[in-house]
């Protein structure tokens, strides 16, 4: 009877354990998800910004270039 009970509290610590592991393992593979999406959301915002800078500063060239020069400063 002692030696039934024994093996039954093992079976439990055993099935305890593996469940502790399996949700480790579930809470390590969701962070590692919600940090890759992290990512990927930084470097899409990195690249709209860089798009968006890039845009902005080549339309400010157009017009500086298109832009009259004064006579005043016109040295020919």
């Amino acid at each position: 009877m002692e030696a039934n009970r024994e093996r039954f509290n093992f079976a439990r610590w055993v099935r305890c354990v593996a469940v502790a592991v399996a949700v480790a393992v579930a809470v390590v593979v969701v962070v590692g998800v919600v940090v890759a999406v992290a990512i990927v959301v930084a470097v899409a915002v990195g690249v709209a910004v860089a798009v968006v800078v890039a845009v902005v500063v080549g339309v400010a060239v157009v017009v500086v270039k298109k832009a009259p020069i004064p006579r005043e400063d016109r040295r020919f």
